[in-house]
């Protein structure tokens, strides 16, 4: 068996690059033609394999899949010529993507023609694997390992299998996956005499019962070899039908889910001298040096800033502006230290974050390990505008209610500044230093506030301050008919006797109906809060609470089916005039 090492993430779907070629002028002895598929395995592994890393001239490949997406049946064609050179290979390559048979208008359908070059192999005594895309370097991938016999090396002996097609173990692979588990090693093949060597053509098929229905694969491939046993092309076609259950387990119609037509192609000769100037040279995917452009973050906004002006409270992260060569794509980069810790902290992930207004230097480091420091301040960032809230729907004499300021932006470093419109009101602060609202007398009163950096960024709000009743006024005022705030028509009425009723609107018959009800005092109020009445049963209804509140304005029923876990009826309601 030849030693040889497998590279990843070289190219997309399907292509793998494997090989090197090492110039060799052998006589050319005929090979005994295999009889069967451990025979032919053999001639893969060993001769073809070598054959073709030392003289592979040049070599092109295209695989087209088609797959039965939801929506539509999606094909993608993807083609590579790969031109040998003494220790690397460059491919140039295509991919189109084309969507049929959808029934509805979306930008996921649109033709896709992506196109890129690829240098594989040996450059300054490192192995490369380099895929750069025409559109831009978003999307292009570089990966280099050094030349040794350790861990994430590659070795010396091994690259000449790594530049070249790989064609040998493609077939190989496909022999593995597909044929082996239906034929078997010994299972008969028979080669067919040509000018100047040999072929073959065999085929399978697998049926499989699935939850779902039924699938069938086929296959089969054909092999042309040189007399001395070169694997100078194969197709290899790969098909999945399948037939679906319906409803009432019963198979549809087949349709082909899946298929896949891989062809290669090889020249043989002499590999190509190596060019004076290459298309890609690998280093220039490696930073050597970078600009660095700071980010605040916070949620899901994320910005550009100043080095010297960066917002307080947000997360800073770093990104390049620009990059030396300007094909690097190692652009990560890390904080790793702030010198200051006040100032921006930096925590054991890397997280950094403005914590303090003032200046540090920052450490930061790239992929590939070079580090560079940027000095960093943090200022305060002005209000753009406030609003002004206080929690409440009642506000009574003698009490007090928090105020709460909500600031854009966020991050706002600001002081503020309150006003009262008359001396039925007071701001307060509490042992938080947060503003507090404190009523002083019954009436009308506008609170206003205001960013002392700059007074035009400001709020205001206006409130109703009003008596708090006592018990026996507020019982006093109960007697009477309340009128639904939101329901015309809708009334509920409380008699001295305890008695009462409820005229309100029956979603179901579309009219007004009247339940009849007696009433209770189930709580008594302390401080501010509200006089609680329970109501007795009404059909449906038989947990019935009525809030009165301790000015005497308004009142808030909610009554509910206990049974069925709901609310049937709540509402706001003030008294009738």
């Amino acid at each position: 068996m030849v030693k040889r090492k497998t590279c990843l993430g070289v190219l997309i779907t399907l292509f793998f690059i494997a090989g090197c070629a090492k110039e060799k002028q052998n006589p050319v002895t005929p090979v005994n033609k295999p009889t069967n598929l451990l025979e032919l395995q053999n001639l893969l592994q060993i001769t073809s394999l070598s054959l073709e890393s030392n003289e592979t001239k040049s070599a092109t490949r295209q695989a087209i899949e088609k797959t039965q997406e939801t929506f539509s049946l999606k094909t993608k064609t993807q083609k590579q010529t790969l031109t040998a050179y003494e220790g690397f290979a460059l491919i140039q390559g295509t991919e189109d993507i084309i969507h049929e048979n959808y029934d509805f208008d979306s930008d996921i359908f649109d033709p896709i023609h992506e196109k890129y070059t690829s240098y594989v192999g040996l450059y300054e005594n490192q192995f490369y694997e380099i895929v750069d895309y025409m559109d831009g370097k978003e999307n292009d991938t570089a990966s280099k390992w050094t030349i040794g016999d350790g861990q994430n090396q590659i070795n010396e002996e091994d690259v000449e299998f790594l530049t070249v097609m790989g064609a040998s173990d493609f077939v190989n692979q496909y022999i593995e996956t597909y044929f082996l588990p239906v034929l078997s090693e010994t299972y008969t093949i028979t080669p067919i005499d040509e000018k100047d060597g040999f072929s073959y053509y065999f085929e399978g098929d697998k049926e499989e019962q699935l939850d779902y229905g039924v699938s069938f694969h086929t296959y089969d491939i054909t092999l042309h070899f040189t007399v001395d046993g070169f694997l100078s092309s194969y197709i290899f076609n790969y098909s999945l039908t399948a037939q679906d259950y319906d409803a009432n387990n019963q198979l549809g119609e087949p349709y082909t889910a899946y298929s896949l037509q891989d062809t290669v192609q090889i020249t043989r000769g002499k590999k190509a001298t190596t060019p004076q100037t290459l298309e890609i040279i690998p280093t220039d995917y490696w930073m050597s040096d970078y600009e660095i452009q700071l980010q605040a973050r916070y949620v899901n906004e994320s910005f550009d800033c100043d080095a010297n002006q960066l917002p307080m409270d947000y997360y800073i992260d770093a990104k390049v502006a620009s990059t030396v060569p300007e094909k690097a794509i190692d652009t990560q980069l890390t904080i790793i230290d702030s010198s200051n810790q006040e100032v921006i902290s930096v925590d054991e992930f890397h997280t950094a974050k403005t914590v303090g207004i003032g200046t540090t230097t920052l450490t930061i480091s790239s992929e590939s390990g070079i580090e560079k420091t940027i000095q960093a301040t943090v200022v305060s960032q002005a209000a753009q505008e406030i609003t002004l809230n206080i929690y409440s729907s009642t506000f009574y004499v003698g009490e007090s209610y928090n105020i709460f300021l909500t600031v854009t932006p966020d991050n706002a470093v600001d002081e503020y500044e309150f006003e009262v419109s008359n001396h039925n009101a007071e701001i307060l602060y509490d042992e938080d230093n947060d503003p507090v609202l404190h009523c002083l007398a019954a009436g009308e009163v506008t609170i206003t506030v205001k960013s002392k950096a700059n007074p035009n960024i400001k709020d205001t709000l206006t409130i109703t301050i009003t008596k708090i009743l006592t018990i026996e006024e507020v019982q006093a005022n109960i007697i009477g008919t309340w009128k639904d705030v939101d329901v015309e028509g809708q009334t509920i009425t409380f008699n001295d006797d305890f008695s009462g009723s409820f005229y309100y609107w029956d979603a179901s018959t579309k009219e007004f109906s009247t339940y009849t009800f007696t009433w209770s005092y189930q709580t008594l109020p302390e401080g501010n809060e509200d006089l609680v009445v329970s109501v007795s049963e009404m059909g449906s209804w038989n947990d019935n609470l009525c809030y009165f509140s301790m000015d005497g304005q308004s009142l808030r029923i909610y009554f509910t089916n206990i049974d069925i876990f709901y609310d049937a009826v709540s509402g706001d309601f003030i008294k009738e005039s």
